[in-house]
């Protein structure tokens, strides 16, 4: 701790009064400001760093370790001018009342054998305690040397691996949707020196593990059976496929609403079960470029194909969108 002290002087009810701030700046970088007051001429004799009131002439000398604990000065001014004393706290009070030396147990006004006293305590069996007990516990919480700081930093690395591993997952889920391409094959093989076709989604992510080190590390423990869970199933795949697609409606309804007229269309076809779906399609003029865009936001499998169970198909998934069939403008079909 630095610091040095200032000297003020103000008036209440019109006697003078002297004020002595000492400003104490800690290693954490709080500041503690310490202030002696004494009424009329009562004055304050300097000594080394440390300084005293003169109440009777006498200057004292404090020698404190930087070991030491916080020294409260308990200043009060009593009817006779003269500050009453001051009270050293450890900061362990778990520690026996019997190793309590007499400045810990109350306030100290012996100015005269001041400096001896705290010499007394500082090599007192109490205060040694403390000591040790102090820097045991500031050695275990300095910053990195916790075990909770350990696990701390273990968490947010496997945070890290996963959070790049699913980046890298979403891009090349990304890259087959946008061209079209299958994501699996009747078989998948996970093992990296396996030239056996896995599917587009399996061998492009053993083609970039060839060259990214966050899926080579998951390749490899996945062949070397650390891995329960490796996150490369077709269920996780059509999780991440419904995420990203929940993601791009939004946006495109978001859009719609944006611009508030809208035209949707509409066009059937039979699947390979020979289930009738019905693709919709938005248009709308985009309110930031002026551009007019359309969008597919999904299919609709009707189990009738009669024009009311269609309207009402229509009507149902505009509504479930947020959308307003009053600012349709237009329908195709």
């Amino acid at each position: 701790m630095s610091g040095g002290p200032t000297r003020d002087r103000d008036r209440v009810g019109g006697n003078s009064r002297n004020l002595l701030r000492v400003s104490l700046l800690q290693s954490s970088g709080e500041t503690l400001v310490y202030e002696l007051a004494s009424e009329s001429n009562e004055s304050f004799i300097q000594s080394s760093d440390t300084i005293l009131p003169a109440t009777s002439g006498e200057s004292a000398m404090i020698q404190m370790s930087e070991l030491n604990k916080e020294l409260e000065s308990e200043t009060m001014c009593d009817s006779e001018n003269q500050v009453q004393g001051i009270h050293l706290r450890e900061s362990f009070i778990d520690l026996d009342p019997g190793k309590w030396t007499q400045v810990v147990k109350e306030r100290c006004c012996d100015w005269k054998d001041l400096s001896r006293i705290l010499q007394r305590h500082e090599q007192s069996q109490g205060h040694m305690e403390c000591m040790i007990k102090w820097m045991e516990f500031y050695k275990g919480i300095k910053p990195g040397k916790t075990i909770d700081k350990d696990n701390e930093r273990l968490i947010k690395e496997s945070q890290k691996h996963w959070y790049n591993l699913f980046e890298r997952m979403i891009d090349i889920i990304n890259y087959l949707a946008s061209h079209n391409l299958s994501f699996r094959a009747h078989r998948e093989y996970l093992k990296l020196n396996d030239s056996r076709h896995s599917g587009n989604f399996i061998d492009l992510f053993k083609l970039l593990s060839k060259y990214d080190l966050t899926l080579r590390e998951h390749m490899q423990r996945i062949n070397e059976k650390q891995l329960t869970q490796h996150y490369l199933s077709h269920d996780i795949q059509n999780e991440l496929i419904a995420l990203m697609s929940k993601s791009v409606i939004e946006e495109i309804i978001h859009r719609v609403k944006q611009a508030k007229y809208y035209a949707f269309l509409l066009d059937c076809t039979r699947d390979v079960s020979h289930v009738e779906q019905m693709s919709i399609i938005l248009r709308f003029c985009n309110s930031s470029t002026g551009a007019i865009e359309e969008h597919f936001v999904g299919f609709i499998a009707f189990a009738e194909t009669t024009g009311e169970y269609i309207t009402n198909s229509i009507l149902q998934e505009l509504e479930r969108n947020g959308l307003d069939i009053q600012n349709c403008r237009g329908q195709g079909y």
